[in-house]
Protein backbone atom coordinates (compact mmCIF):
# COMPACT_ATOMS: atom_id res chain seq x y z
CA UNK A 1 0.00 0.00 0.00
CA UNK A 2 1.11 3.79 -0.62
CA UNK A 3 1.13 6.64 1.11
CA UNK A 4 -0.26 10.12 -0.46
CA UNK A 5 0.53 13.75 0.93
CA UNK A 6 -2.55 16.37 -0.04
CA UNK A 7 -2.54 19.84 -0.01
CA UNK A 8 -6.31 21.94 -0.16
CA UNK A 9 -5.09 24.88 -2.01
CA UNK A 10 -7.85 26.77 -0.12
CA UNK A 11 -6.67 26.96 3.56
CA UNK A 12 -3.13 25.22 2.97
CA UNK A 13 -4.06 22.39 4.88
CA UNK A 14 -2.10 19.28 4.13
CA UNK A 15 -3.29 15.64 4.82
CA UNK A 16 -1.43 12.50 4.93
CA UNK A 17 -3.33 9.20 3.86
CA UNK A 18 -1.93 5.88 4.41
CA UNK A 19 -3.15 2.61 3.10
CA UNK A 20 -4.73 3.95 0.13
CA UNK A 21 -3.52 2.52 -2.82
CA UNK A 22 -4.55 5.40 -5.07
CA UNK A 23 -2.03 7.96 -6.41
CA UNK A 24 -4.31 10.38 -6.97
CA UNK A 25 -7.64 12.15 -5.94
CA UNK A 26 -10.31 14.31 -6.37
CA UNK A 27 -13.31 15.95 -5.89
CA UNK A 28 -16.80 16.59 -8.01
CA UNK A 29 -19.21 18.52 -5.84
CA UNK A 30 -19.81 16.68 -2.64
CA UNK A 31 -18.34 13.09 -4.38
CA UNK A 32 -14.51 12.66 -3.47
CA UNK A 33 -12.65 9.61 -5.66
CA UNK A 34 -9.50 8.03 -5.97
CA UNK A 35 -7.03 7.48 -8.75
CA UNK A 36 -5.02 3.86 -9.27
CA UNK A 37 -3.31 2.27 -12.02
CA UNK A 38 -6.83 -0.01 -12.78
CA UNK A 39 -9.07 3.05 -12.82
CA UNK A 40 -10.86 5.77 -11.00
CA UNK A 41 -12.70 5.07 -7.89
CA UNK A 42 -15.30 7.20 -5.54
CA UNK A 43 -14.60 6.77 -2.35
CA UNK A 44 -18.16 5.99 -0.49
CA UNK A 45 -19.54 4.71 2.44
CA UNK A 46 -18.62 3.70 6.41
CA UNK A 47 -16.46 0.86 6.22
CA UNK A 48 -13.23 -0.53 4.26
CA UNK A 49 -13.74 -3.78 3.54
CA UNK A 50 -16.32 -4.25 6.48
CA UNK A 51 -13.72 -3.04 8.77
CA UNK A 52 -14.20 0.43 10.78
CA UNK A 53 -12.03 3.27 9.18
CA UNK A 54 -9.55 4.70 11.18
CA UNK A 55 -9.31 8.36 11.14
CA UNK A 56 -6.93 11.13 13.07
CA UNK A 57 -6.06 14.54 12.92
CA UNK A 58 -2.54 15.23 14.31
CA UNK A 59 -1.00 18.95 15.01
CA UNK A 60 2.56 19.34 14.60
CA UNK A 61 4.52 20.55 17.45
CA UNK A 62 3.43 23.92 18.22
CA UNK A 63 5.04 26.45 20.26
CA UNK A 64 1.78 28.82 20.34
CA UNK A 65 3.82 31.66 18.76
CA UNK A 66 5.56 32.24 21.87
CA UNK A 67 9.32 30.51 22.61
CA UNK A 68 8.85 30.98 26.39
CA UNK A 69 7.31 27.59 28.29
CA UNK A 70 3.66 27.47 28.73
CA UNK A 71 1.43 25.39 30.52
CA UNK A 72 -2.52 24.94 29.14
CA UNK A 73 -5.18 25.07 31.29
CA UNK A 74 -7.42 24.11 29.26
CA UNK A 75 -8.63 24.23 25.38
CA UNK A 76 -11.73 24.15 23.83
CA UNK A 77 -13.06 22.08 21.16
CA UNK A 78 -15.84 22.56 18.31
CA UNK A 79 -16.76 18.89 16.92
CA UNK A 80 -19.11 16.77 16.00
CA UNK A 81 -18.91 12.34 16.49
CA UNK A 82 -21.16 9.99 15.72
CA UNK A 83 -19.25 7.90 18.36
CA UNK A 84 -16.59 8.61 21.38
CA UNK A 85 -13.16 10.43 20.32
CA UNK A 86 -9.65 10.36 21.55
CA UNK A 87 -7.70 12.98 21.74
CA UNK A 88 -4.00 13.00 22.91
CA UNK A 89 -2.09 15.88 24.53
CA UNK A 90 1.71 15.24 23.62
CA UNK A 91 4.47 17.42 25.30
CA UNK A 92 8.15 16.97 24.92
CA UNK A 93 10.57 17.07 27.65
CA UNK A 94 14.55 16.52 28.21
CA UNK A 95 13.50 12.71 29.45
CA UNK A 96 11.03 11.99 26.27
CA UNK A 97 7.73 12.81 25.32
CA UNK A 98 4.48 13.07 27.89
CA UNK A 99 1.52 12.12 26.60
CA UNK A 100 -2.39 12.34 28.55
CA UNK A 101 -5.34 10.89 26.82
CA UNK A 102 -8.85 12.26 27.12
CA UNK A 103 -12.18 10.66 25.74
CA UNK A 104 -14.78 13.23 24.60
CA UNK A 105 -18.21 12.30 24.39
CA UNK A 106 -20.54 11.46 21.14
CA UNK A 107 -22.35 14.56 19.76
CA UNK A 108 -24.82 13.26 16.93
CA UNK A 109 -27.04 15.78 16.29
CA UNK A 110 -25.13 19.19 16.23
CA UNK A 111 -21.82 19.89 16.58
CA UNK A 112 -20.81 21.28 20.19
CA UNK A 113 -18.24 23.11 22.28
CA UNK A 114 -16.27 21.42 24.24
CA UNK A 115 -14.05 22.72 27.20
CA UNK A 116 -11.40 19.98 28.24
CA UNK A 117 -9.47 20.97 31.86
CA UNK A 118 -5.83 19.37 31.03
CA UNK A 119 -3.56 18.60 34.10
CA UNK A 120 -2.12 20.66 36.16
CA UNK A 121 2.33 21.24 35.96
CA UNK A 122 3.11 20.12 32.96
CA UNK A 123 5.39 23.16 31.33
CA UNK A 124 6.42 22.63 27.60
CA UNK A 125 7.50 24.67 24.94
CA UNK A 126 6.31 22.57 21.94
CA UNK A 127 2.50 20.69 22.52
CA UNK A 128 0.90 18.42 20.34
CA UNK A 129 -2.54 17.48 20.02
CA UNK A 130 -4.05 13.82 18.30
CA UNK A 131 -7.91 13.41 18.08
CA UNK A 132 -8.66 10.27 16.86
CA UNK A 133 -12.50 8.26 16.34
CA UNK A 134 -12.91 5.13 17.85
CA UNK A 135 -14.59 2.31 15.94
CA UNK A 136 -14.60 4.09 13.26
CA UNK A 137 -17.00 6.70 14.14
CA UNK A 138 -17.50 9.51 11.70
CA UNK A 139 -16.23 12.86 12.92
CA UNK A 140 -15.76 16.53 12.08
CA UNK A 141 -13.95 18.82 13.73
CA UNK A 142 -15.14 23.01 13.54
CA UNK A 143 -12.41 24.51 16.14
CA UNK A 144 -9.36 23.66 18.47
CA UNK A 145 -9.06 27.08 20.55
CA UNK A 146 -6.01 26.30 23.34
CA UNK A 147 -5.56 28.76 25.93
CA UNK A 148 -1.50 28.76 27.12
CA UNK A 149 -0.67 30.41 30.41
CA UNK A 150 3.26 31.59 29.23
CA UNK A 151 5.64 31.44 31.67
CA UNK A 152 8.82 33.80 31.72
CA UNK A 153 11.20 30.70 31.78
CA UNK A 154 12.80 29.74 28.49
CA UNK A 155 14.21 25.86 30.06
Amino acid sequence: MSTALVLTLANQAPYHYANYPFTAFATQGERQYGCQADGLYELVGDTDADAPIAAQITTGLLDLGEPLLKNIDALYLGYRAAGALDLTVSVGQSDGPQTVNYRLAETPAAPVTARLKLGKGVKARYWQFRLANTDGADFELETLDILPIVLQRRI
